[in-house]
């Protein structure tokens, strides 16, 4: 919040779970960007995710027709997008099924997205979907499962690593193109964000490189991985503790599909920035609040 306030913004602070907040917050509003949600790779979360990310964005779209929106835009995930083989691209014509998704969150996001997409049939307004790959870059105080995992290292340093890759995207080139989808993006369509495809390895080699930190050598084998992830996954999840090492996050590492970012491109004249300098700002704003 204090990034809008230093632009001097008015804010409006909601509670998502209850509709009539959510139309004092919106009320005079003529577009509505949806970005709130709560993101977890925790096991066992599914009922406690639904309540933000499922029917506080049911929540939304019913505010929205209420109070006279023209355009929501709703800010999903590519979590949303049931994941491909590694032979396969994904893009807009990839299915979206909550039950072919790799974890509890990729299941509410994909509910959601379907009750937006569905909403721009039947509702008042006009309504577009984003789908980011993950979100990089500055402005993160390290509350996202990145910037944790950043923030970390800068006091521990990383001791070993697994295999895997994952896209990254950056938070400016996803905060263009959300601006412009509101008269850029057709309604009833979602949009895929995609940026650069890093290796586990080479994304630490990086930051390794720019933190003075040593190179971890040590690989740990993906049953050996997967194993531990389940199990401290459980564990955390039971003391009510957060962690970021869990089977579904590893899970995601390995869904090496390639993700095209055409149709956003043409339509919301999307571009994405090389990850090393998104990761170079990131890590400097980390700095700044160490």
């Amino acid at each position: 919040v204090r990034y809008f306030e230093r632009l001097g913004l008015e804010i409006r602070r909601t509670n998502l779970e209850n509709v009539g907040s959510v139309k004092e917050a919106i009320m005079g509003s003529e577009h509505v960007i949806h970005l709130a949600s709560k993101v977890s790779v925790m096991p066992l979360m599914r009922k406690e995710l639904s309540r933000i990310n499922i029917q506080g964005t049911r929540n939304v779209i019913e505010a929205c027709e209420n109070v006279g929106v023209e355009k929501l835009v709703y800010v999903s995930s590519i979590q949303a997008v049931t994941p491909g083989s590694e032979k396969t691209l994904i893009n807009e014509n990839s299915e979206i099924n909550p039950y072919l998704t790799h974890d509890d969150y990729g299941f509410t996001k994909a509910k959601a997205t379907l009750e937006v997409l569905q909403s721009a049939q039947t509702g008042t307004f006009n309504a577009t979907v984003i789908c980011p790959t993950g979100i990089i870059g500055p402005y993160d105080p390290g509350s996202s499962q990145i910037g944790k995992f950043l923030r970390a290292h800068l006091k521990y340093g990383t001791h070993a690593f697994v295999s895997g890759a994952y896209d990254f995207v950056d938070v400016r080139d996803v905060s263009n193109a959300v601006v412009n989808s509101i008269s850029m993006g057709t309604n009833g369509q979602h949009y895929l964000l995609s940026g650069s495809k890093v290796s586990v390895e080479d994304f630490l080699r990086h930051i390794c490189l720019l933190t003075d930190k040593r190179m971890p050598t040590i690989r740990i084998p993906n049953t050996i991985a997967l194993l531990a992830a389940q199990t401290n996954g459980y564990i955390n999840r039971f003391i009510g503790r957060d962690t970021w090492f869990t089977a579904s996050s590893l899970r995601t590492l390995w869904n090496n599909s390639g993700i095209s970012s055409v149709l956003a491109e043409k339509a919301l004249k999307f571009t994405s920035r090389p990850w090393q300098s998104s990761i170079t700002d990131q890590l400097d704003d980390l700095y700044r609040s160490f």
